[in-house]
C-alpha cells in the first residue's frame, strides 16, 4: 500500500510540475507580445510618470495589478477555462477572478512595455500550494531580486515575499478555528 501511495504521489507530481507546463501556456516562459491594448499602454505610462525608479514602478505595478484583479484560493480550479486565456485583450478587460499564472503574466507585461525592464530581468518562479502549482514572479532590481505574486496579495501576502505554502498555512489555520473539537 504504501509502494502505491508513493507511486502515486511521484506520478501526481510529474503531472502537475512537468505535463501542466506543455499544456497551461502561462506555466512555460510565454513572450511579451508585440501588441498590447491601448488602454493598458496608457496606464502603463501614466504609472512611469508616477513612478521614477525600477523598484518604485515595479511596486506600482504591482498594486495597480492587485487592485484591478480578484484572485480566489483554488481560483485556478474554479475557472480553469481562464488559465489558458493568451489574448492580452482579453485579459486586460475581464473583470473578476484570475489564476496565479494569468496574474503574472499580465505584471510581466506591464514590467517589459514600460521599457524599464528586460524580459531576462523577470523570471516566472513557481512553488506548492496545495494541490496545485503556484506561479508568481522574481525581478531584477539593480542587484538585488524581488518577489512579486500579485494572486498572493489577495491573501495577506505582501510585497517582496510570495504565496504558496504561507497561503497553506494560512488556510489550515482557518479550518482549526472553524472545526475546533470542544
Amino acid at each position: 500500500m504504501i509502494e502505491f501511495i508513493l507511486w502515486l504521489a511521484i506520478l501526481y507530481f510529474v503531472i502537475m510540475f512537468g505535463a501542466s507546463r506543455l499544456v497551461m501556456p502561462h506555466l512555460r516562459y510565454e513572450p511579451v507580445p508585440d501588441e498590447i491594448p491601448a488602454e493598458m499602454m496608457k496606464q502603463i505610462s501614466a504609472l512611469k510618470k508616477k513612478y521614477k525608479t525600477k523598484e518604485a514602478f515595479l511596486k506600482g505595478a504591482y498594486e495597480f495589478v492587485v487592485d484591478r484583479y480578484e484572485s480566489k484560493f483554488m481560483g485556478a480550479f474554479l475557472y480553469f477555462h481562464r488559465n489558458f486565456w493568451r489574448d492580452t485583450h482579453k485579459i486586460w478587460h475581464h473583470k473578476g477572478v484570475l489564476a496565479c499564472t494569468v496574474l503574472s503574466f499580465l505584471l510581466r507585461v506591464m514590467l517589459v512595455k514600460s521599457g524599464m525592464f528586460k524580459e531576462d530581468e523577470i523570471v516566472n518562479t513557481h512553488s506548492i500550494c496545495g494541490p496545485s502549482i503556484h506561479q508568481f514572479l522574481h525581478v531584477k532590481v539593480g542587484k538585488k531580486w524581488i518577489y512579486a505574486d500579485p494572486w498572493g496579495a489577495c491573501h495577506d501576502v505582501k510585497f517582496g515575499e510570495y504565496g504558496g505554502w504561507r497561503v497553506m498555512a494560512k488556510v489550515k489555520e482557518v479550518v482549526r478555528k472553524v472545526f475546533k473539537p470542544n
